[in-house]
């Protein structure tokens, strides 16, 4: 589920970003955009999420969300130059857009649902009593107690006056 999750919140990310973009019209409304934008590309959830799985070949996906995002959005572009317009080329330009992000998109979504797929099986076949155990190890994991020197010391405050 990991290359399907990646991919999603890189589609979501995505069209955030280029929906913002894709309004500017004046240096103005660029530093407003920018200073929207950024807190959604950079906040802590895309950050964590992009960091535990740094180590995994999931990540790449996030990078295909943002791709298909953008295609996306500007479907309707291409679905203008092929509907819309005299100009000699521009016909096929739009089809190519369409027919890009349609198979873009279609070879994606097989990408990221392969591993899913095969994630979801491989945890059918666990029993529940091994679940359980999995489930019991590593809540002992987590539960394990810190020695105390390593505990953060108390800072002592002084007393409100009254």
């Amino acid at each position: 589920m990991d290359y399907l999750g990646l991919f999603c919140l890189g589609a979501f990310v995505g069209t955030i970003s280029v929906i913002g973009v894709r309004h500017i019209k004046s240096v103005d409304e660029w530093q407003k955009v920018l200073l929207a934008i950024l807190p959604v590309v950079l906040s802590g959830v895309t950050i964590t999420f992009v960091d535990r799985f740094k180590y995994s070949p999931a990540v790449g996906c996030y990078p295909l969300g943002l791709v298909a995002a953008l295609m996306w959005i500007y479907i309707d572009k291409g679905v203008e130059n092929f509907t819309g317009t005299q100009v000699k080329g521009m016909k096929l330009i739009g089809a190519l857009h369409i027919f890009a992000s349609s198979l873009f998109t279609l070879l994606s979504l097989i990408l990221v649902s392969i591993p899913a797929y095969l994630q979801i099986e491989a945890e059918r076949g666990i029993s529940k009593e091994k679940r359980a155990e999995i489930l019991s190890d590593e809540r002992k994991k987590a539960l394990i107690s810190i020695p105390e020197k390593e505990l953060p010391k108390p800072v002592s405050t002084p007393a409100p006056n009254k």
